[in-house]
């Protein structure tokens, strides 16, 4: 399997939870593209299922998870092993707008591919998101040579927590960054 899209962004997908147990026990090692877009956003019931499947993905190239705000911290820790040296486009935009529950845990996983990453979403059509200051500086922490396009629109449009780990991040990637969303 190279490519798994299980997203929509018209309608959210309603897989049960013993189908999402099936994810917890299969490995990806061939897996390029992963798009879970919304499907959990009602109800974060098996996300650590497919995280921990996601995670397994050493060839993983592009990962949506747009859209899933249900997420908890403990399905986000699922994603602590992963070692994603293609990862090319990560999209987390809403995941954090309820709370900034997990993510720490996700940056650091995303953080882990800042030798590869193109384009990273992060940002927000919807709220602001909640992303703390520990979480950000997994970003703030590593250089991230390949960076093309970084979107973190409405993050700081609160209390502009992390805007600097954040603007320390897209430094790094000097003239490779054509497009910055603030």
């Amino acid at each position: 399997l190279e490519k798994l899209s299980l997203g929509s962004k018209t309608r959210v997908p309603k897989i049960g939870p013993e189908a999402w147990k099936e994810f917890g026990a299969v490995a990806w090692p061939s897996l390029r593209d992963a798009d879970f877009s919304y499907c959990f956003r009602n109800s974060g019931e098996g996300a650590d299922q497919a995280l921990h499947a996601i995670a397994s993905a050493s060839l993983l190239e592009k990962l949506s998870l747009s859209g899933c705000w249900e997420i908890s911290s403990e399905a986000w820790q699922e994603l602590s092993g992963a070692k994603w040296a293609n990862l090319k486009e990560v999209d987390l935009s809403d995941c954090f707008n309820d709370s900034g529950e997990g993510a720490q845990e996700a940056l650091r996983a995303v953080a882990s591919a800042a030798g590869s990453l193109e384009k990273l979403s992060l940002g927000s059509i919807e709220s602001t998101p909640k992303i703390g200051q520990e979480a950000w500086k997994e970003l703030g922490a590593v250089a991230w040579p390949s960076l093309r396009e970084a979107d973190f629109e409405m993050c700081f449009c609160g209390s502009g927590e992390g805007a600097d780990q954040a603007l320390q991040a897209v430094a790094s990637a000097g003239p490779s960054l054509t497009k910055l969303d603030l």
